[in-house]
């Protein structure tokens, strides 16, 4: 995916932190966006995202946990859970 005439204060600044580069403010980007086929690492996972999943496992071990019924359910389970 690639995504033009990005403003570098709209570049999140740990990107430019991982990538070792010095983003100006005022600078229009092009990013350009790999889809990874593995799961990240558990350390880039928002710790309460991480919190809300190991709820959910013990409830499903328990027999208590509710899957997604559906492609609009489970959208909107990750989308709360990512914070989006």
């Amino acid at each position: 995916m690639i995504i033009e005439h990005v403003k570098g204060s709209d570049i999140p600044a740990e990107w430019a932190k991982k990538l070792d580069l010095d983003i100006e403010a005022d600078v229009i980007y092009t990013v350009d966006i790999d889809v990874e086929e593995e799961m990240p690492p558990e350390e880039m996972f928002r710790e309460d995202f991480i919190r809300e999943m190991e709820i959910r496992d013990r409830q499903y071990q328990e027999g208590k946990g509710t899957l997604c019924a559906t492609k609009e359910e489970s959208d909107a389970f990750f989308r709360e859970a990512w914070g989006e």
